[in-house]
């Protein structure tokens, strides 16, 4: 089951029962057309959607949406998070973070900090574009470069190390 927060704080519990995707425990019954890469046409209760994957966060579990030209940050969380967060666990602060790895295979667009650099938590690293989206990859703690295992315009691989972290 996942958690859905919207950015005026509603919240939805996103499960799936039987091939059926429910939302607050009621079935979801919609019709969703993909146009291209990270556009889609949804038809729900007699209204049509269109709707755009703008940018997606890893790091920060969040996906930005423009629904009918409005736009829409959706935080996610997992049960796993959530259990975490009962316990008074954080997985960033649980573990020291050693390095940076590519969470998806792409293109590095831009490297926004240089080795030696104190980068906070949250801050900008850099910009992977994969499926023709941009994704800004952001420090997930407190960390200093050490090393910049790229440059930008190389291609990279699912959990290629990027940047390694003192």
């Amino acid at each position: 089951m996942l958690t859905i927060t919207t950015q005026n704080n509603n919240t939805f519990e996103v499960d799936s029962q039987n091939g059926q995707t429910l939302i607050n425990s009621e079935i979801l019954d919609w019709d969703v057309q993909k146009i291209k890469e990270n556009s889609y046409h949804i038809l729900y209760k007699n209204k049509g959607y269109h709707v755009d994957v703008v940018k997606t966060d890893w790091n920060e579990n969040s996906v930005t949406l423009l629904v009918n030209n409005r736009e829409y940050t959706l935080n996610i969380t997992t049960e796993m998070d959530q259990l975490l967060k009962k316990m008074g666990l954080n997985s960033t602060q649980s573990k020291r973070v050693k390095n940076l790895k590519a969470p998806m295979p792409g293109l590095i667009l831009e490297i926004a900090v240089e080795e030696g650099q104190e980068v906070k938590k949250g801050e900008k690293l850099l910009i992977l574009e994969a499926m023709k989206m941009e994704n800004v990859i952001k420090a997930s703690s407190d960390v200093t470069v050490t090393k910049i295992l790229l440059s930008e315009g190389d291609n990279v691989e699912k959990n290629q190390v990027l940047i390694d972290f003192e």
